[in-house]
């Protein structure tokens, strides 16, 4: 896993000025935003699976059908939320936790290690699933737990790492915004910096780093499919 290849990778389209201008510019709107900005993520994530790709980025244009792609990836990042947030709700038993609503996804996480351990997986099964998504376009591929579980066997270790990362590098703004003692005014904008432009540039890098432990995946689990082919 290359992760400074992840971090130029934005920048190696010539027109990349153009293309991440304009979803750093709508990203600030609310709820078309986040939702736009997601959508490009994931139609990114889409063209960094193919075989033909060259290294630019997909086009960016004001429209509801990347909002939709963004609203879609959305749910099913919250569904692995609640799916594992679920089964490890025996982890919470006999603990009393106050988190403030208003407190980052990164902060919250670094409440207790019952929380940490229930970010980290529901991170890893949301990048899996997001790849899935981008690949087939399809709720019920995405979340076929057959195909998920020969993704996340084939190279977990990888998995786990770009999970991770792209988790620090999307959410590690926001937070760091929320514990720096920033105060006249410039609480205010570094939150909207990091929840707008720096957001947007991490779901790139998140984007790139789900492509590269997807395409491991591929490949490892080609190489064992014929290695036992080989062996009978």
């Amino acid at each position: 896993m290359n992760l400074l290849q992840a971090i130029r990778y934005p920048f190696g389209d010539r027109a990349w000025p153009r293309k991440l201008g304009l979803v750093a510019i709508v990203s600030p709107v609310p709820v078309f935003g986040q939702l736009f900005a997601l959508g490009y993520a994931v139609t990114t994530l889409r063209r960094l699976q193919t075989p033909e790709h060259d290294g630019s980025l997909p086009e960016a244009r004001l429209g509801w059908d990347i909002c939709w792609l963004g609203m879609q990836a959305m749910v099913l990042t919250l569904l692995c939320g609640l799916v594992v947030g679920f089964l490890g709700a025996p982890l919470y038993f006999g603990q009393e936790t106050e988190l403030d609503p208003l407190m980052p996804a990164m902060v919250q996480a670094l409440q207790g290690p019952s929380m940490l351990l229930i970010t980290i997986v529901s991170t890893v099964l949301s990048a899996a699933v997001l790849a899935r998504f981008a690949r087939t376009g399809k709720f019920s591929s995405a979340l076929d737990p057959i195909e998920l579980w020969k993704m996340l066997r084939a190279e977990p270790a990888i998995w786990v790492t770009a999970a991770i990362i792209g988790y620090i590098v999307t959410e590690g703004p926001y937070a760091l915004a929320w514990v720096l003692p920033l105060n006249g005014g410039w609480d205010t904008a570094a939150t909207v910096l990091a929840c707008t432009v720096l957001w947007t540039y991490g779901q790139m890098i998140n984007a790139h780093l789900i492509a590269e432990a997807a395409t491991w995946s591929t490949h490892s689990a080609a190489v064992r499919a014929a290695e036992v082919r080989y062996r009978w």
